[in-house]
């Protein structure tokens, strides 16, 4: 009885001083856990003085200072352009001067850059800004019922934009340009509207590529699709500006395409349609070669890529592949290199992406061989999981071997490897 009455105690003592409240619970202290990545960081700043986390406009390196634009996620507010010295991150300046509340850009599209100017468009608007300054130039707004929003091309002296009716369901679609040195005034190069198939146009800015005679000549794509049945088709024009006529025009028999202006080298010009890769003729816009490369993947996210004799390109899957920029032959097939790759950049016979695939790491790849060099995490991910860098674009400072990006909190100049 005894002992029975001393175990009692003994266990509510036990109890009594074992049981603690979920509020007062401490978590114990564990040591701090590797750092993941081996990116050599230089310096890092914040993307926000919230310190939260942001979406990201593409970087732009001018003089000394590294632009980006910056909002913070889910948050209903109009992005800041930001610049950052290259040397140590230190905040140069900052532009706001959107009319739109909510403005905010993602993507190559919405941007041009024409030094020492930056032009950045978002729905109605366009906005014209110092790089060195970060000070307004001008602003244009596009007339009321416009739909869709303002993306931007530029080459030499011109800016090129596309002027619709009302958005997705167009009935009358242009390509304009203008000389921007003063407050723009447009000049329609091409217009298309919805023909008896009753498929809306849905045109694109152009590149850039010159004839032998030096005339400038523009390609462009018409991504154009019936609403009511759901069909799409693919029209690519080439236009001769110095001659202000129509060149050529082609149906590849493609009903999607990748947003990405078409890429022009030389007298050859490559189109990524849905899952095929496409080379013409610059001159007449005959098919040189066609690579299906078949299954569900398609080449909608990212650029085309010219490294030397290679012609890059990246599925929305994991499989990176790199062909004969003149037959259109496979040369090598990385199957595991991210998906939902960002923009591709070039540098000393590599490439750089980040992608949403994989843990929304930085990769390195061998043009030569399509080796993966590295897949990097950002250092910031230990102590935040959202530090990724899923919608991170990149710059490269190719004369210095410093490249810029983001994880979504901070700007990060990263020193790569020789």
């Amino acid at each position: 009885m005894k002992n029975t009455f001393l175990l009692s105690i003994i266990l509510v003592i036990y109890f009594g001083l074992s049981c603690v409240k979920v509020d007062d619970y401490v978590p114990p202290v564990l040591p701090p856990e590797p750092n993941p990545s081996m990116l050599n960081v230089v310096w890092q700043s914040f993307l926000d003085e919230s310190k939260k986390p942001c979406t990201t406009t593409p970087p732009i390196l001018y003089n000394n200072t590294l632009i980006i634009g910056a909002v913070k996620q889910g948050e209903l507010e109009r992005q800041q352009f930001k610049a950052f010295s290259v040397v140590d991150g230190t905040l140069q300046w900052a532009w706001i001067d959107w009319n739109d509340p909510v403005a905010s850009l993602v993507d190559w599209q919405r941007m041009a850059v024409s030094p020492p100017y930056l032009y950045a468009a978002f729905r109605t608007e366009l906005h014209k800004m110092d790089m060195q300054s970060g000070q307004s130039v001008w602003t244009y707004f596009r007339p009321a019922g416009a739909g869709g929003d303002c993306q931007l091309s530029n080459f030499g002296d011109y800016l090129f934009t596309i002027h619709d009716t009302d958005g997705y369901d167009n009935t009358y679609v242009a390509l304009v340009k203008c000389q921007p040195e003063q407050f723009p005034v447009w000049d329609t190069i091409f217009s298309v509207s919805k023909g008896a198939d009753n498929f809306s146009p849905n045109l694109y800015p152009p590149s850039m590529g010159i004839s032998p005679a030096g005339d400038t000549l523009l390609v462009f794509q018409n991504r154009s699709g019936n609403f009511s049945t759901g069909a799409g088709r693919i029209e690519l024009y080439c236009f001769n500006l110095s001659a202000d006529s129509l060149f050529w025009k082609t149906i590849p028999g493609e009903r999607n395409s990748n947003a990405h202006i078409p890429l022009v080298e030389g007298n050859l010009v490559y189109l990524q349609a849905a899952t095929k890769i496409f080379c013409f003729d610059l001159m007449n816009g005959q098919i040189r070669w066609v690579q299906d490369f078949g299954g569900e993947e398609g080449f909608l996210t990212t650029n085309l890529l010219i490294v030397n004799d290679k012609l890059i390109a990246g599925t929305n899957g994991d499989n990176l592949y790199a062909v004969d920029k003149i037959t259109g032959q496979i040369r090598w097939l990385n199957k595991n290199s991210g998906s939902s790759r960002n923009f591709m950049v070039e540098y000393q016979g590599k490439i750089y992406f980040t992608a949403m695939g994989g843990g929304g790491k930085l990769y390195c790849v061998n043009a030569e061989s399509g080796i993966t060099i590295f897949s990097e995490v950002s250092p910031n991910v230990v102590k935040d999981s959202r530090a990724t860098f899923n919608n991170s674009e990149i710059a490269i400072d190719k004369q210095n071997g410093l490249l810029y990006t983001d994880d979504t909190f901070f700007a990060l100049c990263i020193r790569l490897p020789q």
